[in-house]
């Protein structure tokens, strides 16, 4: 059960962490789960931002007038 909750952690932090922010990651490296989670908030925080972004682009051309 772990190892999946890793891999699906991993492929959002890969998905939406930014290149410069994964220079710094390197997942044979961590030995700390905090230190994953760290990554992982910010990969989700990246993720609400794109999801916000793209709610007001929908927004904005369906209430073009």
């Amino acid at each position: 059960m772990r190892e999946s909750l890793v891999e699906r952690g991993l492929l959002e932090i890969y998905r939406f962490l930014p290149p410069p922010l994964l220079e710094r990651f390197d997942p044979e490296q961590i030995t700390d789960i905090d230190e994953f989670l760290s990554f992982l908030a910010k990969a989700r925080v990246v993720q609400e931002m794109e999801e916000h972004i793209l709610a007001r682009a929908i927004s904005a051309v369906f209430s073009e007038g």
